[in-house]
């Protein structure tokens, strides 16, 4: 597994691997493709936003993505992190969480909200 910063390019995968779940592809395509070009805005997000994707052999399998914000007190924020359904329960989240932390403190900033969605 290695992990890069996503490209525009990338970012119909993404949306497939969000559209698995709860809506289309279409709809994540969309709010990914606005969060990544800063046209679409969490609520008190700043910039700069981060896509890290994972990929296995060359598929892209899953993604991380986080931003600044000083929303709830805090200097950072993760706004989604999704497997492929294969990869899912295997612990392979841990490490994308793990590489968002290293950005984020990277800057100064010293804590971060996560939410997550079972």
């Amino acid at each position: 597994m290695e992990f890069r910063f996503a490209e525009p390019n990338d970012l119909k995968a993404l949306a497939a691997i969000r559209g698995t779940d709860d809506n289309s592809e279409s709809y994540w395509f969309n709010r990914i493709s606005g969060y990544y070009h800063g046209t679409h805005s969490p609520q008190q997000a700043l910039t700069p936003r981060v896509i890290i994707i994972a990929t296995d052999d060359f598929r892209v399998i899953g993604f991380v993505a986080g931003h600044l914000t000083r929303r709830y007190d805090f200097d950072g924020e993760l706004q989604w992190i999704d497997t492929i359904p294969d990869y899912r329960g295997k612990g392979h989240c841990h490490k994308f969480i793990s590489a968002f932390e290293k950005l984020v403190y990277r800057t100064g900033y010293k804590t971060h909200l996560c939410q997550l969605r079972f």
